[in-house]
């Protein structure tokens, strides 16, 4: 089908979806006055994608036949066999009101179900397809209004990857979370410095600026000033356990929202069509703060389907049983690394 007609909701991704699936030649967005911010959204992710999309509005939410006048509006332009119906979206009256006035014209109507990741045909027959789209990081994010504006490099990245490996193979995570931990109190203003691990498997060189971390007395990485921050360890060592685990990943990225709203995310990953947001904290710190700040940027990042977790590490165990009992509250899992020994299961 070359026009797909959408009932825009909140919940824009089943409509983003099939119109990734399907790339028509162009879209229709029924919106409602208090949704027309998210089709003008879609509208946006259709422009990047070079397909046409027209958001009509004076759509309401209880009023059936204001669906029904405008599919029939579209019909007088567009062939009715070069059309198909997306019911996902909207109130269900509204759905229904679509799904009735497609019927009656023999137009495909179909269902987005993207739990079970698949597209259910409800007319002229039913019928089943997996659904299948190419979606990315940017897009979800540009679909709910936001662009990355920054984000780490892989060169930064790689940095630590082939250390970290070491560290996996060897069982040295606690080692290596202790020295970060000592570089984190000793600080980075000193001229030069060196600390090391209360085994000995890892020491702390600095000598201006310019770093060395020396593993198991051989094996050293030279970082520079420019390129080091201890507090982002956690986050690369999140971003290589899940790397391989997941269709997209980034760490260290900055989202900008449409009124330049700038907001920061450890590691942010794409699964199964579900963006995951992960806030990665050492040491002691606000855990209340964390949570909010992290439950607020799901809702508006990744929508109601999206996930948010923390994952810790080295806090106090009275700062990670109080956070434990407010994130449950919240539906944040938490996950602190010393107790699994660095094992990612999110």
């Amino acid at each position: 089908m070359s026009t797909i007609v959408c009932l825009v909701s909140r919940q824009v991704m089943q409509n983003v979806l099939p119109i990734l699936m399907y790339a028509p030649r162009s879209v229709f967005l029924l919106t409602t006055e208090e949704e027309a911010i998210c089709a003008q959204r879609i509208k946006n992710l259709c422009n990047q994608k070079r397909i046409e999309a027209t958001v009509i509005k004076g759509i309401h939410a209880y009023t059936p036949v204001t669906v029904a006048n405008s599919i029939k509006k579209i019909v007088q332009m567009i062939p009715q066999n070069e059309v198909m119906v997306n019911l996902t979206g909207g109130t269900k009256l509204m759905s229904i009101a679509a799904f009735e006035t497609a019927r009656s014209l023999g137009i495909p109507t179909f269902y987005c179900n993207t739990e079970g990741k698949e597209i259910i045909y409800l007319s002229p027959a039913e019928k089943r397809e997996p659904l299948v789209a190419p979606l990315t990081i940017e897009e979800y994010l540009l679909a709910h209004g936001y662009t990355i504006s920054e984000e780490k490099s892989m060169n930064e990245i790689k940095i630590f990857s082939t250390l970290f490996t070491k560290v996996e193979l060897n069982g040295h995570f606690r080692s290596l979370a202790e020295l970060f931990s000592l570089v984190h109190s000793k600080g980075l203003d000193s001229s030069r410095y060196a600390v090391s691990t209360k085994d000995k498997v890892f020491t702390f060189q600095k000598n201006y600026d310019a770093y060395v971390i020396q593993y198991n007395k051989q094996e050293q990485l030279k970082v520079m000033a420019s390129g080091f921050n201890p507090g982002a360890w956690l986050e690369y060592w999140v971003y290589m356990k899940q790397n391989s685990h997941v269709n997209e990943i980034k760490t260290g990225v900055k989202v900008v929202s449409r009124n330049g709203t700038v907001n920061e995310v450890d590691v942010i990953y794409l699964k199964d069509y579900i963006l995951h947001l992960i806030s990665c904290k050492t040491g002691n710190f606000s855990s209340q703060e964390a949570l909010h700040q992290l439950e607020a940027l799901r809702i508006l990042m990744a929508g109601t389907f999206g996930k948010g977790f923390l994952v810790v590490c080295g806090c106090s165990k009275g700062v990670f049983d109080r956070m434990k009992l407010r994130a449950r509250e919240l539906r944040i899992p938490v996950l602190d690394l010393s107790e699994t020994n660095g094992e990612v299961a999110l």
